[in-house]
């Protein structure tokens, strides 16, 4: 997925901001207290909407902490493209969850669209949002070591829970013991056993044309055989036929 631009209604700090994206890195370098961190809750925000929205706390209340510093429309659009087709975000933010809106634009059609729904962000990143702030979009002050759940299941069995991320010695020897089993130089190896087959076979093959050739001399000398023992039985029955005459 490539993020092309974006554009901020009101979000904090942030008022009729734009903002276009090149090919490849991007780098935002400013002055802290700018609003980079302000500016990489939008993006998350415009995927997944709002966290924690029934929270009292602002910090922790996304929804509150968020709130325009200059009133007016809370909220922004982001467009992206994703196989070959882009599409553009709109949303808007009200005091509670159900009167936010969602819009979901063809951008080469410009109709709206129903490839995604408002939960977008999951089903695009098949992760959930508090997995996005740990993995694609990293907070500074979330630069800890620790999982979810998305997580876990993404990264399949090494790592069943939050203590394997830190066990690097448990999940090495694990993989260790697969690249064993698999392994070309053991007898025990998955791929020595096969390798040995592969000789077993070729071996036969270059066999073949000897045994082709035994097989046609065999063939032949089954021939001469049976030849031969059509013709000893005519010469037997020639025999008979002259006894009995010579007994009459």
């Amino acid at each position: 997925m490539k993020l092309v631009s974006l554009h901020i209604d009101n979000f904090g700090k942030f008022n009729n901001l734009d903002m276009s994206f090149n090919n490849g890195l991007n780098q935002l370098i400013e002055e802290n207290g700018w609003g980079k961190s302000t500016l990489t809750a939008f993006i998350k925000v415009m995927f997944y909407g709002f966290d924690n929205s029934s929270k009292r706390d602002s910090y922790e209340n996304e929804r509150k902490r968020y709130k325009p510093w200059n009133g007016g429309i809370y909220g922004g659009n982001i467009t992206f493209c994703l196989d070959d087709k882009c599409y553009t975000i709109y949303r808007t933010f009200e005091a509670k969850d159900k009167d936010d809106t969602f819009r979901l634009v063809d951008q080469r059609t410009m109709l709206v669209s129903s490839d995604y729904s408002s939960n977008i962000g999951y089903e695009i990143f098949k992760i959930d949002s508090s997995t996005f702030k740990k993995t694609l979009c990293i907070y500074e002050n979330n630069c800890i070591t620790e999982s979810t759940g998305d997580i876990e299941a993404l990264l399949g069995d090494e790592q069943s829970d939050t203590e394997d991320i830190n066990n690097f010695d448990k999940v090495i020897k694990s993989m260790d013991d697969k690249l064993n089993a698999l392994s070309p130089d053991r007898k025990t190896g998955e791929l020595y056993k096969q390798k040995d087959k592969l000789n077993e076979i070729q071996a036969q093959l270059k066999e073949m044309p000897v045994l082709e050739d035994s097989i046609d001399t065999a063939i032949r000398h089954i021939k001469d055989t049976e030849k031969l023992m059509e013709k000893l039985s005519l010469q037997k029955q020639h025999i008979k036929k002259e006894l009995d005459k010579a007994s009459y």
